[in-house]
């Protein structure tokens, strides 16, 4: 039989559990930089991150798992990003989503900078491109349905998304020497210019 009264960590657990995962974080980001994800050990991280191993199994079961659960936190906060903006003003002005965007960016910088790079996480890239995807394809179809070619505003959310991975990666691989709201207003004066195709009053003809 399991106890009335479970104990709870306290305030200063929870603070230690933060730093311990933040530090191994660290840790496996500037690893990735190096290295392939694949060679990455558990010993070499606990030993760079200044950890014990045992301290280690207490929060994962081994690197992969680690991986997966920093990659579902991390596209979780992008979702949340992603939802605070409606279709009326991420479609037409996408310029407070993108500050977002690239602010989101800022905050996991490191390990943004480790899963977008050269030894990256395939997995992450794909599903952070699939998450900003399906948002364009749902907010440029409700404001332009009935453009005269209706496949448009979905190859368009493409070509938006292609763009901003591409941004998103030059601007961590080059030191993200530019703030989020420079990077996001040049964002913008690009799509703007693409957006005015999404008006075309009437279908060209080939």
């Amino acid at each position: 039989m399991e106890p009335l009264h479970q104990n709870k960590p306290t305030r200063s657990q929870n603070a230690r559990v933060k730093r311990t995962k933040a530090a191994l974080c660290e840790s496996l980001a500037s690893l990735m930089l190096e290295k392939n994800i694949n060679s990455i050990t558990v010993r070499e991280l606990t030993a760079r991150a200044n950890i014990n191993r045992a301290t280690f199994y207490i929060h994962y079961k081994d690197i992969d798992d680690m991986i997966r659960q920093i990659r579902e936190e991390i596209l979780s906060d992008f979702a949340a990003v992603l939802n605070i903006h409606h279709t009326e003003t991420s479609g037409e002005r996408p310029l407070s989503m993108l500050c977002d965007l690239f602010r989101f960016l800022e905050r996991h910088a490191n390990i943004c900078k480790a899963f977008l790079g050269i030894h990256g996480d395939a997995e992450f890239i794909s599903l952070l491109r699939n998450k900003l995807l399906e948002k364009c394809v749902n907010d440029w179809g409700k404001l332009f349905p009935n453009h005269p070619i209706s496949y448009v505003p979905e190859y368009f959310s493409v070509f938006v998304v292609t763009g901003c991975i591409g941004l998103f990666e030059h601007w961590i691989e080059t030191g993200m020497h530019q703030t989020p709201e420079e990077m996001a207003y040049m964002a913008d004066q690009m799509f703007r210019n693409g957006i005015r195709f999404l008006r075309a009053p009437a279908s060209p003809s080939f």
